[in-house]
């Protein structure tokens, strides 16, 4: 059972987006970063450099707790827009995060993404008949988790921080601060070796790397208060773009009723 690759790559980069900019929301004892609480929108006092860049932002994250996200992957990248919340946690069991994407493909519409308790939920709309299909990616006897289970590694905040920054091949403050989600967020560049992030997509993804660049070049801009307010990834001539807003605000996401599941699977049934 595997699914299109031009699917799974939209649902894919999804993640990679989402979990680029939560590749920072660890715990203070993972992080190491000043600890110090600080407001949304005031000043942290800490200047960011690379060796405190990723622990900093951790702080700031975990201590803010949620945020809203509105990504835009551009026309070049089929046009797919997603929007949700997410709720930081310290690892992939107590992350929460609910997304819903425009595919840019009318044969696919619009996809609705859940992540609660380690379970991933994802309704397809119409090929779900409107349901949610429940994989548990930590369940190897489970065709989906066995393919996909890599993916938790994504909403693990150690092991992403882990790997972002053995991936980190380049860190520079660049530019001017631009006023976003009012206030003025800082822009550092950051390039990664995109061969050590891929492979978190799972097997399910078998194939994407090869579409990829080397590196991946992104940009996050982070305010006064160390928190992310936008992230643009550069890649293959792509632009894509994910801002931050609502940090802190109260969010719920919850776990669809037993009637909103199905058991049957959509992977077996789309095309590539």
């Amino acid at each position: 059972m595997r699914a299109p690759l031009k699917t799974w790559t939209s649902v894919g980069a999804v993640v990679l987006m989402t979990s680029l900019g939560l590749a920072a929301c660890g715990s203070d004892e993972t992080s190491g970063g000043s600890g110090g609480e600080v407001a949304v929108g005031e000043e942290a006092g800490t200047e960011l450099t690379e060796e405190n860049f990723f622990s900093e932002v951790t702080d700031a994250q975990v201590e803010a707790k949620s945020s809203h996200v509105s990504m835009d992957m551009g026309a070049e990248a089929g046009g797919i827009k997603a929007e949700g919340d997410v709720v930081m946690g310290e690892s992939a069991e107590d992350t929460a995060m609910t997304m819903t994407m425009d595919s840019g493909e009318a044969s696919m519409g619009t996809i609705e993404m859940r992540l609660v308790e380690g379970i991933f939920y994802m309704n397809f709309g119409d090929m779900t008949q409107g349901k949610f299909v429940e994989m548990d990616l930590s369940d190897e006897s489970n065709p989906l988790g066995a393919q996909f289970g890599s993916m938790t590694d994504n909403f693990d905040p150690a092991k992403q921080l882990e790997v972002l920054e053995e991936a980190v091949t380049g860190f520079e403050q660049k530019g001017d601060a631009e006023e976003i989600d009012g206030v003025e967020a800082t822009p550092y560049e950051i390039t990664v070796d995109s061969s050590k992030i891929v492979g978190q997509l799972g097997e399910g993804a078998a194939g994407a790397e090869a579409e990829m660049p080397e590196e991946i070049a992104y940009t996050m801009f982070v305010g006064p208060d160390n928190l992310p307010r936008r992230v643009v990834v550069d890649m293959a001539g792509t632009s894509m773009a994910m801002d931050y807003s609502k940090w802190g605000e109260e969010v719920a996401v919850e776990k669809p009723s037993e009637d909103e599941i199905t058991t049957e699977s959509p992977f077996g049934e789309m095309g590539g």
